[in-house]
């Protein structure tokens, strides 16, 4: 009986975490490829150890991580996000890049129309950090959001 009353409140405690964290349940899991997607770009093939979310409460927020071939990250954001320019916002990344999908009066940003039906909320911007982890390897991390 007394392990039911520790494991019970065990739960308890990450369920008020939880709430903490996101006390409206708007954030759920999402694929990487459809996150990226949304966010005008593409998941690279070889990519692994997936981790994206979706939360939509204010505004729209795609985030997520995941590890790639460190010799294809540069040509996977060109090919992606030709207008992507250096980030500011990334001190410990080794590569952070900042796209805006629309231009100041709310206007889609050449090349970044619409990719979803006119209902689906678009991103405005999009935030990647790239540490590359060794030779080969490099962890992304990635933020899309709405106004």
């Amino acid at each position: 009986m007394a392990g039911f009353f520790v494991w019970f409140l065990a739960e308890a405690a990450q369920e008020v975490d939880k709430a903490q964290e996101d006390p409206f349940r708007t954030t759920s899991k999402i694929s990487c490829g459809k996150a990226l997607t949304w966010a005008h770009g593409r998941l690279p093939d070889k990519a692994r150890d997936q981790d994206c979310e979706y939360a939509d409460w204010m505004d729209d927020l795609a985030s997520g991580t995941f590890r790639m071939e460190r010799a294809e990250v540069d040509a996977w954001i060109r090919d992606s996000w030709p207008t992507a320019e250096p980030g500011l916002s990334c001190p410990e990344a080794d590569r952070c890049v900042h796209v805006e999908f629309v231009t100041a009066d709310g206007t889609p940003a050449e090349g970044y129309a619409s990719p979803a039906p006119d209902d689906v909320v678009q991103p405005v911007a999009l935030t990647i950090e790239v540490v590359h982890e060794d030779d080969r390897t490099s962890h992304v991390r990635f933020r899309a959001w709405t106004s």
